[in-house]
């Protein structure tokens, strides 16, 4: 054990306790020598590196709202976390006083619009802020748009807020997006991008060959079916297809929507991003197109994906609560 801890610490800089390292899975010392190495060793990390982490970290649940934790005493508000495009989001939140919820909007995989989305969420959400008069929203990257939705029509119903966007607004998801694709993309360009990307990271030199074999597809159903059969280190063929699926649904949402968001000044917002940042657009992301007060602006170590293992997000959050 205490090998095994001088190991981590030396190669990856991290440090663990002998108990979290009794109680720690294969699994998730991958992901976090994994977001080290993208710490200490990556500095311009691209759009589709961080989802590519993502993908393996989330799972898919019955319900549109899981609880995550309950709070120690009164007098919190209720914090819904909204997730990006594929649903991972951490587990710093143990670390706030609050009752804290995860938005499971990954079970909407299907969904073509953002309208669908919206209203498959908002009764479960409307129910869950209830009769209290205060809510805090926490979106990160793709959950920064569902997070402005609800914040309008929350603040429609008087009630009072904190806004907190992690790495995320939608000019710059469709900034990031778009330096990928060739202008007016096509959903086979799409298609190319998300597999294209996916098996370069994943298989290297093997890549090749198993991107000639999706080619050969020529549905986006019977091309998952392939991927899905060659894949062997996603949790299960379902979930990796589920994601896949919601993957390319919300990419084309986010480069096709151009909806404008209207947060009024009864509302603290709050944008953290990653130092670490390949968003090539205006300091705040463009929220001051949507917000009637200043937008406070932090920043904090890391990249579009270990932002959301950074305690230092929950320093900022405590603060602004």
């Amino acid at each position: 054990g205490a090998e095994i801890q001088q190991a981590l610490q030396k190669e990856f800089g991290i440090s663990m306790t002998f108990q979290e390292l009794k109680s720690i899975t294969l699994r998730e010392l991958q992901a976090r020598v994994n977001g080290t190495k993208f710490v200490d060793k990556v500095k311009n990390l691209s759009f589709m590196d961080t989802m590519w982490m993502n993908l393996h970290g989330g799972m898919i649940f019955k319900e549109n709202i899981e609880e995550f934790q309950v709070a120690e005493s009164e007098g919190h508000a209720k914090l819904l976390i909204i997730p990006g495009m594929i649903g991972g989001v951490g587990k710093i939140w143990s670390k706030l006083p609050n009752s804290v919820f995860i938005l499971q909007h990954i079970r909407m995989f299907a969904s073509k619009t953002f309208e669908d989305i919206y209203e498959a969420i908002i009764d479960d959400v409307l129910a869950l802020f209830g009769d209290d008069n205060r809510f805090v929203l926490v979106g990160y990257s793709f959950g920064s748009m569902i997070a402005l939705k609800l914040c309008e029509k929350l603040e429609s119903l008087g009630k009072v807020g904190k806004l907190i966007l992690i790495d995320g607004t939608p000019r710059s998801m469709q900034t990031n997006l778009t330096t990928l694709l060739p202008k007016d993309p096509t959903d086979e360009d799409i298609q190319n991008l998300i597999f294209n990307e996916y098996t370069s990271k994943t298989y290297g030199a093997m890549s090749k060959e198993i991107l000639h074999n999706i080619s050969q597809k020529s549905t986006w159903n019977s091309k998952v079916e392939e991927f899905t059969r060659l894949i062997v280190d996603a949790p299960s063929k379902e979930f990796l297809t589920q994601n896949l699926e919601a993957l390319l649904n919300r990419m084309k949402i986010v480069l096709s929507d151009s909806r404008k968001f209207s947060v009024t000044d009864k509302t603290s917002v709050v944008l953290i991003k990653p130092l670490e940042s390949f968003t090539k657009v205006e300091r705040d992301y463009g929220l001051k197109d949507f917000c009637a007060d200043e937008v406070r602006v932090e920043t904090v170590e890391g990249d579009h994906y270990t932002i959301i293992e950074n305690e230092k997000v929950v320093e900022i959050i405590k603060s602004v609560l």
